[in-house]
């Protein structure tokens, strides 16, 4: 698997912005987070794009409960500045019931 970045844009960005089913992406999600290649997954968690989006915060804007569950066991923090994932802006609230 070859990890590049575009816009400043992880792999788990672009697996969360693609078309498809959550639970799809859950598994890509999964799959990359277990890769060794990527580093610590606490870290690739919580890159932020040339936008200062999270891929939390994508996952928090699409409703997607099951990633942002996944990506907050990683290591994904809710509490990054700028733009993060806590500042969902115009898309509401949004809440994670473990």
């Amino acid at each position: 698997m070859r990890f590049l970045r575009v816009g400043g844009r992880t792999a788990l960005h672009t697996a969360l912005l693609r078309p498809g089913y959550e639970s799809g992406r859950i598994a890509v999600l999964n799959e990359i987070l277990s890769d060794d290649r990527c580093g610590p997954a606490g870290v690739l968690v919580n890159v932020q794009d040339d936008m200062g989006r999270s891929p939390l915060w994508y996952a928090a804007r699409e409703c997607f409960v099951g990633c942002a569950r996944c990506l907050i066991r990683a290591g994904a923090l809710v509490s990054l500045d700028s733009m993060s994932s806590l500042r969902l802006g115009n898309y509401g609230k949004f809440f994670l019931f473990f």
